[in-house]
């Protein structure tokens, strides 16, 4: 099995070659995608899910500090 992780680091490296005024998107609930609103740190117990319907971490209290970036379709909201 191959897992792919991205830490922090990695991230900063690919950021630094891409023109800084770029838009940052993530991908929208099940099409399109939507443009970041907040990071913050969430708890995740890692590898917890085997349902494809579910990413395969889940956030708990006591899990392992993760970098998460959320984004929201701001035109649901009319």
């Amino acid at each position: 099995m191959v897992m792919f992780m991205m830490t922090v680091k990695d991230l900063i490296s690919k950021l630094e070659k891409i023109n800084p005024n770029r838009r940052v998107v993530v991908r929208g609930y099940e099409e399109g995608y939507c443009d970041i609103h907040d990071i913050s740190i969430v708890p995740l117990k890692l590898d917890v899910n085997e349902e494809w319907y579910y990413g395969p971490h889940s956030k708990e209290e006591d899990g392992e500090e993760c970098v998460f970036l959320y984004g929201k379709n701001h035109l649901s909201e009319k």
